[in-house]
């Protein structure tokens, strides 16, 4: 009887004892979204569930179909880096998938705004802001198109200009003014103190194009000129002591103008003062960047920093404050901007065609690449922002206008430039503006 019920019994155990052996596959993965649209500023936790429940290996690892628009940590949250979609995937060890579509959309951080001058595309324009109202003007409409592979010659057409506008944020709309008096230009500086504005210097036509379109050449301006909007007039005032240049620096101080760099290797910097328009000469800026600088100024203090080195044609992220109560420069935080590629392949920051403000006490760089960085002087640090500068395609748009208004920042214009490989790109000027809303 004993062993009766042992050969009962034993097969039993021994079954149970395999069943801890084996290995239940998972059969199926899903997520808790498929598909969803994600804030900027947010991140989302996705959770996998594999069936069957009783699945021994239940490790997942998580990917992004392309890591500049999301990334995903192996615990599956994810994190939006750029505006776009892009897919994030769960995979199991026996290959077993699921997907979910992520959408990252700009938070509403970008208003558009009515076209500049009724439809103008614009680069390189100036722009200052007196008692609620904005002006813009000057700057450049030139556009080209070439494909050395096309059969075709380089076509091209625009110029510099001198025409001057008046923006009303509250009614959104513009108004053309004056022309400016002097001679047309692009790339100009510019500001405002107590009621007037002020601009000069800039790159000019010295020598008209030929038939063909070529063999133009151009000059760079000292004139100053001061613009009363009382009774829509300019004024030409002294010139600028130092050497005429394009792609200055200009803010404003304590009531007071400041301008510098620029041009090709330029560091000299320069006080205005508007009570007897003169000009005192200062500190040399001494950052190792030197062409296209970018420079603002938050409450009693100026910054400036970003730009290429003239001599080596390599870019620079470093970021300088200026103090007028002791003329003295003191070095700031780098901005740890990532390295960019073009259709070519070829590395750049963006930092040459690069646009700089201050708002609500903090500043602002906008790359040629359309990606923005907040800069917070209280903390010292740098901050990229997701909330990307919408562009025509995400092409680059170089030489931005801003301007603050009303407590409100707004940016634009610019040139759409489209690199389609070593072969071929076209530029085309923007009018669109949009109202940035932090």
């Amino acid at each position: 009887m004993k062993a009766y019920l042992l050969f009962l019994i034993l097969p039993f155990f021994i079954s149970c004892n395999n069943d801890e052996f084996v290995s239940i596959e998972a059969e199926k993965i899903t997520l808790n979204h498929t598909s969803i649209d994600l804030k900027g500023s947010n991140t989302l936790q996705l959770i996998a569930t594999i069936s069957p429940s009783n699945t021994i290996d239940k490790e997942v690892t998580w990917e992004s179909s392309d890591t500049t628009i999301v990334s995903v940590n192996n615990k599956g949250v994810v994190k939006p880096i750029n505006i776009g979609s892009a897919e994030i995937t769960a995979s199991t060890n026996n290959n077993k998938s699921a997907i979910c579509k992520i959408t990252v959309t700009t938070s509403g951080s970008w208003d558009i705004k009515a076209d500049f001058g009724n439809g103008m595309g614009r680069h390189g324009a100036v722009s200052f802001s007196i008692e609620g109202k904005a002006y813009v003007g000057l700057g450049s409409d030139y556009q080209y198109d070439y494909d050395s592979f096309g059969g075709n010659p380089p076509t091209s057409q625009g110029g510099f200009k001198d025409d001057f506008w008046e923006y009303n944020a509250e009614t959104d709309t513009w108004r053309r003014l004056n022309d400016f008096p002097g001679e047309k230009r692009t790339e100009a500086v510019s500001f405002s103190i107590n009621g007037k504005g002020y601009v000069g210097l800039g790159k000019y036509l010295a020598v008209e194009p030929d038939a063909d379109g070529w063999n133009s050449e151009t000059g760079f301006k000292q004139d100053f000129w001061e613009y009363n909007p009382d009774n829509d007039t300019w004024t030409q005032l002294p010139d600028f002591p130092g050497e005429g240049r394009a792609k200055s620096i200009g803010f404003v101080i304590n009531n007071k103008g400041y301008v510098g760099c620029g041009g090709y290797g330029k560091r000299d910097f320069w006080e205005f003062s508007p009570s007897d328009n003169s000009w005192n000469q200062l500190a040399d800026y001494p950052g190792e960047s030197n062409w296209g600088v970018v420079g603002f100024s938050i409450e009693s203090k100026g910054y400036v920093g970003f730009g290429y080195n003239s001599e080596d044609y390599l870019p620079s992220t470093d970021f300088w404050e200026y103090s007028p109560e002791t003329n003295s420069w003191y070095e700031k935080q780098s901005a740890k901007i990532p390295t960019y590629y073009d259709a070519t392949g070829t590395d750049y920051y963006a930092t040459l065609y690069a646009t700089g403000f201050s708002f609500n006490g903090e500043g602002y760089i906008c790359l040629d690449v359309n990606s923005l960085w907040k800069y917070n002087p209280t903390s010292n640090e740098w901050t990229g922002l997701i909330e990307r500068f919408p562009s025509v395609g995400n092409n680059r748009l170089k030489s931005k206008t801003n301007f603050v208004v009303n407590g409100k920042a707004f940016l634009g214009l610019g040139l759409n430039v489209n690199i389609c490989g070593n072969h071929c790109q076209t530029g085309i000027p923007s009018f669109s503006i949009y109202q940035f809303i932090p």
